[in-house]
C-alpha cells in the first residue's frame, strides 16, 4: 500500500517490469511479489500482464469510494511494536514512547481517514437508533474527521453539532463538514479533552472510540466532565468496544487491547459493567446498551 502498486495497476494490465518501473523498483523482486498477490487472490495474471481483482479495484486503489488503504498503511506502523511484545510483556510499557497523535501527523491523518471510511457505512444506521430527536446542541468529543456529527445533523433537522478535538482531527473534519455542506450547523474546535476544559452547555455529548485509548483514572475524569458540560437531562453517548465482565468476548476486543497496550501507557478495551460504573459515579442515570458490544447512553438527571 506505501508503494501504491493497485493505483498503479488501475492503469490497465501491466507487465512487472512496467509495475516496477512506475515504483522505481527491481523488475525481478517485482515479478515474485506480483506472482504472489495473484496467489492470494488480490492480482489477476494473464499472459504475463497483471491486473486489480475486483476486490483490490474497489478497496485497494486510492481515491475509489470504498478505499481501504489508509488504515493498512497506519496499521503497517504496528508491525515494529508487535514485535516488540514480549518486551512490552515484561516491562509494562508501551512500544511508543508517544502517542501517534503526539509523534505522527502523517500517521494520525493515516489513522483518521481510516476510521473515517468505516464510519461512512456506520454513522448512519446508529442515528437511526439514537434517541436524539429533542437534541439541539450535540458535542462530539475527539470527533476525528467529523464524520458521525455530520450524519447525525443530516438525520436530526434541528440539530446542531461541536466537533472537539486535537489539531490534526480538527484539520480533517473541516474539511469534512465543508464537503458535506453543513458549515452553518457544525464548528470545530481545537482542544485536549483530557486536559482543556470542555464547551459548554449542550443536550447531548457523542464520545467515539475515546474510552479505550485511555486508563481507568482518565476515564473517570473525562466522564465526570462530560457531565458538566451537559443541561439537566442531556444525554451521553459512548460508541466503543463493549467487553464481557472478563475481558475475553468478544474477540476482537480482547485482541484489540493488546493493541492498545502496545501503543498506550494505560489504555485497553473495557466491559460494559465498568463503564456502567464510571457513568454512575459521574452522576448519570438510566444507562442502557443500545447496540450489544457498541454502544450505551445514559442521562444527567434533571434537577
Amino acid at each position: 500500500m506505501r508503494l501504491d502498486i493497485f493505483t498503479k495497476l488501475a492503469q490497465g494490465p501491466s507487465s512487472a517490469e512496467e509495475v516496477a518501473e512506475r515504483c522505481g523498483g527491481d523488475a525481478r523482486a517485482f515479478g515474485v511479489f506480483l506472482d504472489a498477490l495473484t496467489g492470494i487472490g488480490l492480482v489477476e495474471k494473464r499472459h504475463g500482464r497483471f491486473s486489480n481483482t475486483p476486490f483490490a479495484q474497489r478497496h485497494l486503489v486510492e481515491g475509489g469510494e470504498d478505499y481501504r488503504g489508509d488504515q493498512l498503511v497506519f496499521d503497517d506502523r504496528s508491525w515494529d511494536l508487535w514485535g516488540r511484545l514480549e518486551e512490552t510483556l515484561m516491562s509494562g510499557s508501551p512500544g511508543m514512547a508517544k502517542t501517534v497523535f503526539e509523534s505522527s501527523s502523517e500517521a494520525a491523518e493515516r489513522l483518521l481517514l481510516g476510521l473515517h471510511r468505516d464510519a461512512l457505512s456506520i454513522a448512519p444506521g446508529l442515528a437511526e437508533r439514537l434517541p436524539l430527536g429533542d437534541c439541539e446542541q450535540l458535542l462530539d468529543v475527539g470527533g476525528g474527521a467529523g464524520t458521525y456529527a455530520v450524519a447525525f445533523c443530516r438525520h436530526f433537522p434541528k440539530l446542531r453539532a461541536t466537533i472537539f478535538d486535537l489539531p490534526m482531527g480538527a484539520r480533517l473534519a473541516r474539511l469534512t463538514v465543508r464537503e458535506a455542506g453543513m458549515s452553518d450547523r457544525i464548528q470545530v474546535i481545537e482542544g485536549n479533552f483530557l486536559k482543556d476544559p470542555l464547551p459548554r452547555p449542550y443536550d447531548a455529548v457523542f464520545a467515539s472510540n475515546v474510552l479505550h485509548s485511555n486508563g481507568p483514572d482518565e476515564n473517570r475524569q473525562l466522564l465526570r466532565r462530560v457531565a458538566d458540560c451537559l443541561t439537566p437531562g442531556g444525554i451521553i453517548v459512548v460508541r466503543d468496544i463493549l467487553m464481557n465482565d472478563e475481558l475475553t468476548q468478544p474477540v476482537f476486543g480482547s485482541v484489540f487491547s493488546v493493541n492498545m497496550l502496545l501503543h498506550t501507557p494505560l489504555g485497553r478495551c473495557y466491559a460494559q459493567s465498568e463503564i456502567f460504573e464510571w457513568l454512575a459515579e459521574a452522576g448519570f442515570v438510566q444507562a442502557e446498551t443500545v447496540e450489544p458490544e457498541s454502544v450505551i447512553t445514559a442521562v444527567k438527571p434533571r434537577g
